[in-house]
């Protein structure tokens, strides 16, 4: 369990210390375009005729429009990444901070308007989520992504140009209500995200608590199989051990059972009458057959017999104790197989509930910003919003 709280602990200064924003913004497209297309969704006469109207736009007016089209957001929040290129870029006019910049990322199928804090009266939050919704969603969602964009520039330049006129006329509207109906919304919104982490954090250590009741089942498992494969290994060895006694008490008594036959001595002739010498060829004795060499037979049999069994009882252990090694090796390869798919699949888990509790915050910006490169050099975005389609 200690493991597991640490886990957490580090989940949680994860998702709320502050962290680095790893994400580079492309280059500038300034002075040239207006438009950065690293997607390449594009055509080349497309983003000729938005880079026309986005020209028109800019230079009928004192406000500057950009828009960054991404493939992927690579994992980044859509927020971050709109302002980290905006304040790289420096959109708007310096000192005025009057830039707004487009981002559409199109795998991930998200948008978002980031608007300086200069423009932020003539085009507020509301407005820029009325145009994502109501403009640009429906082309989007068509695949029509430069009608889309080319829409959702009129829609902008023509809110700013309205607004414009609305405060020379002196008919503004004010922007209070949409303010606090936007904190309201934005303290819900967090108090929602807050429920969210907390029951996944609930979730998690109800899930790595399980895993662990289970891993020590199994361990309790494996332990008692491996005391019963101890025991059952102790009899065969006691087994073998005894039949091996039966075996060397019944050589002992074959060999007992085999009695010398004692030696016989021959009679002694009695003196016969000398009879006269007749010259005969003598005769040689024919040798007798021991009679000991049975008895040796038999005992050499019994001895050979006895030597061929223990070699073959020899041979079957080897082969039992190598069958009993290599299941064992199979056993601990297959224990370890499933520990590891199981370590992975925790640690898949953890990685995926610790990416989607974070992706749920909007840590604000990146530190920093380069020269803007082309743009009127305006300075980090005060609003907008984002959405997707």
């Amino acid at each position: 369990m200690k493991k597991y709280l640490s886990m957490l602990v580090a989940l949680a200064v994860t998702l709320f210390a502050t962290s680095g924003f790893a994400w580079s913004p492309p280059a500038s497209p300034a002075p040239a375009s207006w438009i950065s297309d690293t997607s390449h969704v594009l055509s080349d006469e497309a983003h000729a005729r938005l880079d026309a109207k986005l020209k028109g736009i800019n230079q009928s007016s004192a406000n500057e429009i950009a828009a960054l089209v991404l493939q992927t957001l690579d994992g980044q929040d859509i927020a971050d990444v709109t302002n980290a290129t905006f304040k790289s870029w420096g959109v708007g006019k310096k000192g005025l901070d009057n830039g707004v910049l487009v981002v559409l990322a199109i795998k991930d199928r998200k948008m978002r308007i980031e608007t300086g804090k200069g423009v932020e009266g003539d085009l507020p939050d509301l407005k820029t989520q009325d145009i994502q919704v109501n403009v640009m969603r429906p082309r989007l969602r068509s695949g029509d992504v430069e009608g889309a964009l080319g829409a959702g520039f009129d829609a902008i330049a023509s809110s700013i140009a309205n607004h414009k006129a609305d405060m020379a006329a002196g008919r503004s509207n004010r922007q209070a209500p949409s303010c606090q109906t936007s904190s309201v919304g934005s303290s819900s919104g967090g108090g929602l995200v807050l429920l969210l982490v907390v029951g996944g954090t609930i979730g998690l250590v109800w899930y790595l608590a399980r895993q662990s009741r289970r891993r020590r089942q199994e361990e309790e498992a494996q332990r008692l199989a491996s005391q019963e494969r101890q025991a059952a290994r102790r009899r065969q060895i006691e087994e073998r051990e005894a039949t091996r006694k039966r075996d060397a008490e019944r050589h002992r008594q074959l060999l007992s059972s085999h009695v010398t036959p004692a030696v016989v001595t021959p009679p002694v002739p009695r003196p016969t009458p000398v009879a006269p010498t007749v010259h005969k060829k003598p005769s040689v004795p024919r040798p007798t057959p021991s009679v000991v060499a049975p008895a040796a037979a038999a005992v050499a049999a019994a001895a050979a017999e006895e030597t061929a069994r223990r070699a073959a009882d020899a041979a079957a252990r080897r082969r039992r104790e190598q069958e009993e090694s290599d299941n064992r090796r199979a056993r601990e390869r297959a224990d370890e197989d499933r520990r590891r798919r199981d370590r992975e699949e925790e640690d898949r888990r953890s990685s995926s509930s610790s990416s989607s509790s974070s992706s749920s915050f909007d840590w604000g910006g990146s530190s920093g910003g380069s020269d803007s490169g082309g743009f009127g050099g305006g300075d980090s975005g005060g609003g907008g919003s984002s959405g997707d389609w």
